[in-house]
């Protein structure tokens, strides 16, 4: 799915078409791009691309 900043969003794959309580994830040049499928206009959570790849780096070593 594009919205209308032409970003390209995700959902997470864990998710299905009955659960609304999920992530998409859109990435941009710069930062990442979060936001709640149930409440896709009740903004979203920036994140720097660098702080992005921290994270996902240490969800890996668990």
């Amino acid at each position: 799915m594009v919205d209308d900043h032409g970003r390209g969003w995700r959902k997470s794959s864990r998710c299905d078409d009955q659960h609304i309580d999920c992530v998409e994830l859109a990435v941009g040049e710069e930062s990442v791009h979060l936001r709640e499928t149930g409440n896709r206009t009740g903004g979203e959570l920036i994140i720097s691309g660098r702080s992005w790849c921290a994270f996902v780096a240490q969800q890996k070593e668990l």
